[in-house]
């Protein structure tokens, strides 16, 4: 499943992330998948994480563990 950008996903925790941007490494090509926790979206020295696009989707996929809440 790929995820969508720009739109909130609630983790399992109760925890609220944002999908910023899907891109691509610069040396291995791997597409990465770019997520803030929503409420630090907007704060440019929040922590971002970058997770592998397939580490994403089994994450994405495995039930209960990520639910899409909605766009921006």
């Amino acid at each position: 499943m790929k995820p969508k950008v720009r739109c909130y996903y609630r983790h399992f925790k109760g925890d609220l992330y944002f999908v910023e941007s899907i891109g691509d490494h610069t040396e291995s090509g791997e597409t990465l998948v770019a997520y803030v926790r929503a409420d630090e979206m907007y704060d440019p020295e929040a922590k971002r994480w970058f997770r592998p696009m397939a580490e994403h989707d089994k994450a994405f996929t495995t039930p209960g563990r990520f639910e899409k809440v909605g766009p921006v």
